[in-house]
């Protein structure tokens, strides 16, 4: 995995290969596995993929925002098309607040295949929200990166993803739902483990006292 708690970050010179803007009929889909510490409050809008720089220059960015994911591209106008996981997004609560030290599965996807076309977040295989969406994309020379991305044309990439990530794909065509779960599942099962356990309390007797813990793996 990407270790991005030590600051690793990975800059993809592609040569172009991953700017899709001259696609005759634009389509996308990103995805990653990602494990934050637990408790963790990311910063607004820290870089899982992203190509293009912020504040207007994106074509295509995976993120966190209030610790909740979000994917966006912006379209040949520069128009921004979003669709977001976390308290923000348009559903008002979607309850995805990536946390709790667990890993997760997030993928972004541009499907131009419907009318109008879409723009779809999926959790751990499982669909989010959508939103209509352009099918075009703005241009961009700059590197994809995995881990961080920049928060301006002159900012360096000083929004750092902080956390584990592992098996990062980009695709030149939209996953179908059934795809997504099957993407999901190909990794298999993994056996419980605790990643953050109950704190130690004191209380009067008879008064009540609750614990928690977080959990990781399969069950």
């Amino acid at each position: 995995p990407l270790n991005t708690l030590s600051g690793q970050y990975m800059d993809v010179n592609d040569g172009g290969a991953l700017d899709f803007s001259a696609m005759a009929i634009p389509a996308l889909t990103v995805s990653a596995w990602i494990k934050t510490p637990p408790s963790f409050i990311e910063p607004g809008g820290v870089g899982l993929i992203a190509r293009g720089y912020g504040r207007g220059g994106e074509q295509y960015v995976l993120d966190l925002f209030d610790n909740g994911p979000r994917f966006f591209v912006r379209d040949s106008s520069g128009n921004t098309y979003m669709a977001r996981g976390d308290d923000g997004g348009p559903l008002g609560t979607n309850g995805f607040h990536l946390n709790n030290g667990a890993w997760a599965h997030l993928v972004g996807v541009l499907d131009p295949t419907v009318s109008p076309a879409l723009i779809k977040l999926f959790v751990n295989g499982q669909f989010v929200v959508s939103s209509p969406a352009a099918p075009s994309f703005l241009a961009s020379t700059s590197d994809t990166t995995i881990g961080a991305r920049q928060d301006s044309s002159v900012s360096g990439y000083n929004l750092p993803f902080i956390g584990l990530m592992d098996d990062v794909r980009i695709y030149n065509r939209a996953l179908t739902p059934t795809d997504v779960q099957a993407l999901y599942a190909s990794v298999g099962t993994a056996a419980p483990s605790v990643v953050a356990g109950p704190v130690n309390t004191t209380n009067f007797v008879l008064a009540t006292s609750i614990l928690t813990a977080a959990g990781d793996g399969t069950v």
